[in-house]
């Protein structure tokens, strides 16, 4: 099935009071900060503002951190490390402006020839106001189309400037090769979503709109949102994959704080719960308690026990932070990736790439 693929074996990661502190703020309560009353201090009140600032870059926390407190706020509650935060945000929101441009081109585009668009992912998050203004860094735009309309809307999107990425030609089997243009962001249009189910079949923009699985956005026609529990769905599978081939901070930290915001700050147990009958086939119900423990806890500004599995995945994600051995374990995992997507010919690219040490 999709989502299958090696399980995790990360060593057990000491956490330090400043990481234990940094992790409250990306997704602890919000109460004391929201009124304008920040509670809460670093332990290591004399530890360097660059060291600070170098733990909230290395987990890919920055521009959450960064929405999340008052602006007024940021430089008595994180001293130096405050300018690191601003940039953060400012560069998160210069992407989800360019992401929003984008949307909105395509659906003028579009919108004459009635193609529904549903937005997936980061974009979805945003057209649908559930993310903090420049709290979440954005990449490609990816969007889930009809497949006998993937053609058409690859084709409108070539009359506006955008060209296929010729070097991922065939590259996948859920999207259309990723589509570039010289201003706008970067376009994925994808037929499936992989590791989403509905109706035991896998999920298409088809079973999505006629299930009633979809709501409309602030764009009007022709774009569509995904319900919250497809969206939660959608990201818990797509970061589970990742984190297994191809694993990059912020990973589960950042499908946490979507998770989070989704279910508006709550603890999102009922959001998992609601979005685990979509998952049944590509998650073992120890991975999805991991998901669900790492996210309860750490939106209660706590930490996962040790052993359990809500730890065993942020083990993971600090270990990719600072352990090179495991994070070079998994370069027999790009292999394997590689070989599924690509095929022979980009496993061999691959091996060299890895053999050259780049």
């Amino acid at each position: 099935m999709w989502n299958r693929g090696p399980a995790f074996d990360p060593p057990e990661v000491p956490l330090d009071g400043d990481r234990r502190w940094i992790l409250r703020m990306a997704f602890g309560p919000e109460d004391s900060f929201r009124e304008g009353r920040p509670s809460d201090r670093r332990p290591s009140e004399t530890a360097p503002g660059a060291h600070l600032a170098g733990e909230i870059e290395t987990l890919g926390l920055g521009c959450r951190i960064g929405s999340r407190f008052p602006k007024e706020h940021l430089s008595e509650i994180f001293g130096e490390a405050s300018r690191t935060l601003v940039r953060a945000r400012r560069e998160a929101a210069i992407r989800e402006t360019l992401a929003e441009e984008t949307l909105e081109r395509i659906a003028e585009r579009v919108r004459p020839a009635e193609i529904a668009i549903v937005a997936l992912k980061g974009v979805a998050l945003l057209a649908g106001g559930w993310i903090e203004p420049g709290g979440r860094g954005l990449g490609d735009v990816d969007l889930l189309v009809r497949e006998e309309e993937a053609p058409l809307v690859s084709t409108a999107l070539e009359e506006i400037g955008y060209e296929p990425l010729a070097k991922a030609e065939g590259a996948y089997h859920h999207h259309l090769p990723p589509l570039m243009h010289p201003t706008l962001s970067p376009v994925e249009l994808h037929t499936r979503v992989p590791g989403v189910r509905v109706g035991g079949e896998p999920a298409s923009a088809t079973r999505m709109i006629d299930g009633g699985l979809t709501r409309g956005s602030s764009l009007g026609a022709p774009v569509l949102l995904p319900v919250p529990p497809l969206l939660a769905a959608h990201a818990v599978a797509h970061t589970l994959y990742q984190e297994r081939y191809l694993p990059n901070l912020p990973g589960f930290f950042r499908t946490i704080g979507d998770l989070l915001d989704l279910a508006g700050g709550e603890v999102p147990r009922s959001l998992v719960d609601a979005a685990s009958p979509y998952l049944t086939s590509s998650l073992t119900p120890l991975e999805l308690e991991g998901v669900r423990k790492l996210a309860a806890a750490l939106s209660r500004g706590e930490i996962p026990e040790e052993g359990s599995a809500g730890r065993r995945l942020l083990d993971h994600e600090l270990a990719l932070a600072e352990d090179p051995e495991y994070r070079r374990t998994f370069r027999g995992r790009r292999a394997l990736h590689a070989l599924k997507m690509g095929g022979p010919g980009k496993l061999v690219r691959r091996i060299l790439w890895a053999i050259r040490g780049r």
